[in-house]
């Protein structure tokens, strides 16, 4: 009960998190398929771009300058690290199981984001897209829905049998990518640089994370899930609050503020990974349970940059 009572409090929530810039590609999708479409998609862009220009300019000085503090901090925070050997996860002093451990764990992650991206482009070649067009709203249900369940599924299944494992891992990987598979609308070579922008981010921040001083991003746990019910919050008032001009500010506060705070859980989550491969006894730390919470990092992390980027691209 109490691992189901805590995926449900991280991981779903996290799930959910990226929904509805989610559905704003499937919408882009079916903008493009026909002309008036389109040009009430863009009218409706402009005019909401036009009325909170002012405000959005505010949130993003905001966030920018909280970037650079927090690229300041973490950059000391490496020194630091360095600096202070007895009291860091440093490579050079853990012992050979924590390794093993973390190396698990991460490989767990790079299995599930292949995985996905193979799910994604297969799914939306099979004609997920249409699925989504035609019922949007239970489309993003079932997604979530499977995504919840195959999630738990494989926290439940225990760490010895390796191959069930990595079969429900891949189930879950499946509906992953077939709840962002609208994004592929957006173009391959899009996608591939903010795959590349993302991993070089996620890749700097597990560094960062693991040459820490032993608890400097743990004691993050609480402000993040604060922050992470508010970008959830926003999500859901984008879609369904009736003035633009606000549905607009709150997209860029999910769009923007998530990208800042998903980065943050990624220091917490691989902070927590280490911890937990330092502390658990043999055979209960699950490699593949906890690649999940930065898996879904990294996915959330993806999907605003690839989206930050097809705003930019429409600019010019």
């Amino acid at each position: 009960m109490s691992t189901l009572l805590n995926m449900l409090r991280g991981g779903a929530r996290r799930l959910f998190a990226s929904t509805p810039i989610t559905t704003q590609a499937m919408t882009m999708a079916v903008a493009r398929s026909s002309r008036p479409a389109r040009s009430a998609f863009v009218d409706g862009a402009t005019t909401a771009a036009a009325s909170s220009s002012n405000t959005r300019k505010y949130i993003i000085s905001a966030l920018a300058g909280a970037g650079v503090i927090t690229i300041g901090f973490m950059g000391s925070t490496v020194v630091q690290g360095m600096a202070q050997a007895g009291t860091l996860h440093d490579n050079a002093i853990w012992p050979q199981y924590v390794r093993e451990r973390v190396a698990n764990t991460f490989g767990a992650f790079a299995y599930g984001t292949a995985t996905t991206a193979a799910f994604t482009v297969l799914l939306f070649k099979a004609g997920a897209m249409n699925v989504f067009a035609r019922s949007p709203f239970i489309s993003m249900i079932a997604g979530f829905g499977a995504l919840v369940l195959t999630s738990s599924i494989v926290r439940s299944i225990d760490n010895s049998d390796v191959i069930m494992k990595y079969a429900a891992l891949t189930a879950f990987n499946a509906a992953v990518g077939f709840t962002i598979s609208p994004l592929l609308v957006l173009g391959g070579g899009l996608l591939v640089r903010a795959a590349m922008m993302t991993g070089g981010i996620v890749g700097s921040l597990a560094l960062v994370a693991a040459n820490a001083p032993s608890d400097t991003f743990l004691m993050w746990g609480g402000p993040l899930a604060m922050g992470l019910g508010g970008i959830c919050i926003a999500n859901i008032a984008s879609i369904f609050v009736p003035s633009v001009a606000a549905a607009s500010v709150l997209y860029s506060i999910s769009l923007y503020g998530g990208l800042v705070l998903f980065s943050g859980l990624c220091l917490y989550d691989t902070a927590v990974i280490i911890d937990k491969a330092k502390v658990m006894p043999n055979g209960k730390y699950d490699a593949v349970g906890e690649s999940i919470s930065i898996f879904m990092d990294a996915v959330n992390i993806f999907i605003r940059i690839a989206t930050i980027l097809s705003g930019g691209n429409r600019k010019k």
